[in-house]
C-alpha cells in the first residue's frame, strides 16, 4: 500500500539563507511516488474491468418483448405456422433465452428455432388455426 509523505518547503530568509532545510530528495521518496502512481492505475484497471462486467450483465439483463399473430392453414397434424422474428438488438452471441407465453386452445407446443444473432423462428404444433405469442428474449450480448 502506498505510503504518503508529507514534503515541507524549504524556506529561505530575505538573505537567501536557509530557515528550514525542506525535505530531502531521495532514490527512496522517488521510489514510493512511483509506487503510487502504479497502484493508482492498477486501481484504475480493476475499476475499469468491474465497470464491463457490470456493463455486460445489465444487458443481458434486459429483455426484448414482443408479440407475434401465427397462423396455420393446414389440417391437423400438419402445420405451417413457422414464422421468422427479427430482433431489434442483433445478439452477439446465441447464449440468448426465448421465453413465450400464449392463450390459446389447441395450439400444442410452441417451439423457438433456427436461432440466428439477430433472430429465430416460432411455430406451435397444435390444430389451432391462429396462436397470438408474446416473446421475451435475453442474453446473448456477452462480447
Amino acid at each position: 500500500m502506498y505510503q504518503m509523505n508529507q514534503w515541507v518547503d524549504r524556506v529561505k530568509d530575505a538573505n537567501g539563507n536557509v530557515i528550514t532545510p525542506g525535505t530531502p530528495w531521495t532514490k527512496t521518496r522517488g521510489d514510493n511516488i512511483e509506487k503510487g502512481i502504479f497502484e493508482g492505475f492498477i486501481g484504475i484497471d480493476v475499476l475499469t474491468q468491474e465497470m464491463l462486467q457490470r456493463k455486460r450483465e445489465l444487458e443481458n439483463a434486459i429483455f426484448e418483448i414482443g408479440t407475434v399473430a401465427l397462423s396455420n392453414s393446414q389440417e391437423y397434424p400438419f402445420n405451417n405456422s413457422k414464422t421468422t422474428i427479427n430482433l431489434k438488438k442483433p445478439r452477439n452471441t446465441l447464449d440468448y433465452t426465448v421465453l413465450v407465453e400464449y392463450n390459446t386452445t389447441n395450439a400444442g407446443e410452441v417451439k423457438v428455432t433456427d436461432k440466428q444473432l439477430n433472430g429465430f423462428k416460432l411455430e406451435y404444433t397444435g390444430s389451432a388455426a391462429s396462436v397470438t405469442i408474446k416473446y421475451y428474449v435475453r442474453g446473448g450480448m456477452q462480447q
